[in-house]
């Protein structure tokens, strides 16, 4: 029984931390990032970290095409930032 518990405690974690990222053709992705604070440049920092965090996942690392911000704040001050991408393999370090 506990290891069912820890399970469903597992992916409830998981679940909290999904992002929506969508396809929007010609291997290009977009997701949606939202900051509390931080205007528009805490959303788009958390927009390049949600690009990655999802390019990591296919050991690649996230080149971002552009930022479309939402005119002004939500209910609480946060702003929202729409986030278009690609993913490619990173360059190897040469020495």
């Amino acid at each position: 029984m506990r290891v069912a518990s820890l399970i469903a405690l597992l992916l409830l974690a998981a679940c909290a931390t999904h992002v929506n990222v969508q396809d929007a053709g010609n291997g290009r992705h977009s997701l949606v990032a939202v900051s509390p604070s931080g205007g528009y440049d805490g959303s788009h920092e958390e927009g390049v970290e949600l690009a990655n965090d999802y390019c990591s996942r296919l050991r690649q690392t996230a080149v971002i095409e552009r930022f479309d911000d939402k005119p002004g704040v939500g209910p609480e001050g946060e702003h929202t930032s729409k986030v278009v991408f690609s993913c490619t393999v990173p360059k190897a370090l040469q020495f």
